[in-house]
């Protein structure tokens, strides 16, 4: 079980994973900059993804931990700096890996929002979807769209398929849509009518979304 805490020493959120056997808790990141919140856990191998950004609002780097080496007690070189995105990125909807996880998928703001003040709806910018190659590192953009990205997720059994919806922080006109990692076939999950009200959004199966309809 992994999960995002500040119980580290340094009160920063850090990634801790816990053996739900024994209830025994371990620290996997430290330091600045770690994005505690998005935490991708690879179901073919035995690794975690996170994003880190460097010291003094420094680029953003895309991390590898292997749980294999690190469980073993060989607490270095777990750690790999997959690659690092471009300087101009915004994350914005968190990132995601491909079911055949050559590939994470990160969403991102074309240009910086404005601070979102209590009760108001999260600011709309142009927004996008980036892919890493994590093998390579090499980053290229799928697509970009008019409105904020928002949760970011990949099929998790059919590769080159990514879902993500228009983030407003209440209703969106039309929240789910879904993309191939060619950028091509961007499409609505579900057409929505004006008094369609849709959230929580995931991938049942390789075939089917469920999601939250409210009238």
């Amino acid at each position: 079980l992994f999960r995002s805490s500040d119980r580290s020493t340094d009160q920063r959120p850090q990634i801790f994973m816990v053996n739900e056997l024994t209830g025994v808790i371990t620290q996997l990141s430290d330091g600045e900059g770690v994005d505690a919140g998005s935490i991708n856990v690879a179901r073919k191998t035995n690794k975690i993804y996170y994003t880190r950004r460097a010291e003094n609002d420094g680029p953003v780097s895309m991390i590898e931990v292997d749980l294999d080496g690190f469980l073993a007690g060989n607490r270095s070189g777990v750690e790999r700096i997959v690659g690092t995105l471009p300087k101009t990125f915004i994350g914005a909807g968190g990132f995601t890996l491909d079911a055949d996880e050559k590939s994470a998928y990160l969403g991102f703001d074309q240009r910086r929002a404005p601070k979102r003040e209590p009760g108001q709806p999260v600011p709309q910018v142009p927004g996008g979807l980036l892919a890493m190659d994590l093998a390579s590192g090499k980053t290229r953009t799928v697509l970009e769209v008019p409105f904020r990205m928002g949760h970011v997720q990949a099929n998790p059994l059919k590769p080159g398929e990514i879902m993500y919806c228009h983030e407003t922080g209440g209703d969106a006109p039309q929240r789910m849509w879904i993309v191939n990692a060619d950028g091509s076939n961007n499409r609505p999950v579900f057409p929505e009518h004006d008094d369609d009200w849709v959230t929580h959004e995931q991938f049942a199966d390789a075939d089917h979304v469920i999601f939250n309809l409210m009238g």
